[in-house]
């Protein structure tokens, strides 16, 4: 779990519209080749299962309320 919310801050800290659109194709499972898929380890592709379980759900919270919860973490 630490390692999803170490993720979700580098996330919120990038600017980078490259990396934002390569984890986007990686979540939507539009990538070019299934092999960038098939590569990541059991628990990884497990838990951006679990994430797009998650924001289909409508489990998630704002940018803002991300900022106020992590941020003595930040």
């Amino acid at each position: 779990m630490a390692e999803k919310i170490e993720l979700v801050k580098q996330l919120l800290d990038t600017n980078d519209i490259d990396i934002i659109k390569s984890i986007k194709s990686i979540l939507s499972g539009s990538t070019q080749s299934s092999d960038n898929w098939t590569n990541l380890p059991s628990e990884v592709i497990e838990d951006i299962k679990d994430a797009i379980g998650q924001v289909e759900a409508g489990d998630l919270i704002n940018h803002l309320e991300a900022q106020e919860t992590y941020k003595k973490w930040l």
